[in-house]
């Protein structure tokens, strides 16, 4: 069923692949009559929606946290700890989330920004390397 949804959702994304149909937009043959916009190939989907310039954008969205989370990693080694199960989490969950519609439910979202949560508590943190003993305050968020 999804191999069959997957080309339903190529064909429409060939048709309009620079915006995309707009939300809420559905395939000519659909899986659920009373959820006709509901597509298990989340990602598919987003391209289907939005087209290459939409998904773009959800794309930088998505990894700009991350890629701030990796900056600030490297420039201070004692957060790799932390950093590391976020980030692999992260990555597994958005994994998953191609063929599971996860992020299509609002109570999973959060995941989406946990990497941006633990920037916000290294940017407000005031300890630097805790073995150090150092206070000072530094903002890895930048």
């Amino acid at each position: 069923m999804r191999a069959e949804q997957f080309w339903q959702l190529w064909q429409g994304f060939s048709d309009s692949p620079f915006v995309g149909h707009g939300f809420g937009a559905t395939v000519a043959q659909v899986r659920d009559p009373l959820r006709p916009w509901a597509y298990e190939l989340s990602y598919m989907d987003l391209l289907f929606t939005t087209g290459i310039v939409g998904g773009a954008l959800y794309l930088f969205a998505l990894s700009a946290p991350a890629a701030k989370l990796v900056s600030a990693t490297r420039r201070a080694p004692w957060l790799a700890p932390y950093a590391t199960p976020v980030l692999a989490g992260w990555v597994a969950f958005l994994v998953a989330n191609a063929t599971n519609p996860y992020l299509d439910k609002f109570d999973s979202l959060w995941v989406v920004f946990l990497p941006a949560a633990l920037l916000n508590v290294m940017a407000g943190s005031r300890d630097t390397d805790p073995s150090q003993g150092a206070s000072e305050y530094r903002s890895f968020a930048r």
